[in-house]
C-alpha cells in the first residue's frame, strides 16, 4: 500500500512538462558581435535589461504584455522575459540559447508575486526573432 502513493507521484514527474519554451541558433559572428546583436534586437522589440554579463555573453531582457488580460480582480500584468546565452563552439562559430518564459504578476498584501506560466506566443514569436536576425 506505501507503494502507491511513490508510485503516482514518480509518474506525475515524469510526465511534468517545462513552462519555458526554449530554442537554440548557430551564428557566424564572434560573441562579442553576437551579444551586441542580441541587445539590438531587445532594444527594437520593447525589452528592457534586467540582467546582464558582457563576460559571459549573458543577457536578459524583460518587457509587459499590454493585451493580456487575466479574471482575477489581484492581476497586474502578465511579463515575458528572453534569456540569451551565447558561447563560442568547436566550428569557430557561436551557439546561441534562449530561454523564452511568461509570468503573470498578481498583487498580495507583501507587494506582488509572479506565477510562471506557459510561454506566451509573443515571447516565442520575439526569441524566434532574435535567433533569425543574430544567425
Amino acid at each position: 500500500m506505501r507503494r502507491l502513493p511513490v508510485l503516482v507521484i514518480a509518474s506525475l514527474a515524469a510526465c511534468a512538462g517545462t513552462l519555458y519554451s526554449a530554442s537554440s541558433a548557430t551564428t557566424r559572428l564572434a560573441p562579442p558581435d553576437a551579444y551586441t546583436c542580441v541587445q539590438n534586437q531587445m532594444d527594437s522589440l520593447g525589452y528592457r535589461r534586467t540582467h546582464y554579463d558582457p563576460g559571459e555573453h549573458w543577457y536578459v531582457g524583460q518587457r509587459t504584455e499590454p493585451g493580456a488580460r487575466v479574471a482575477d480582480i489581484r492581476f497586474r500584468q502578465r511579463v515575458s522575459r528572453l534569456d540569451v546565452r551565447i558561447q563560442p563552439d568547436a566550428s569557430g562559430n557561436s551557439s546561441m540559447s534562449i530561454k523564452a518564459r511568461s509570468f503573470d504578476q498578481y498583487d498580495n498584501q507583501q507587494g506582488f508575486s509572479e506565477n510562471e506560466i506557459s510561454a506566451s506566443d509573443q515571447a516565442r514569436r520575439d526569441a524566434a526573432h532574435i535567433a533569425a536576425a543574430c544567425a
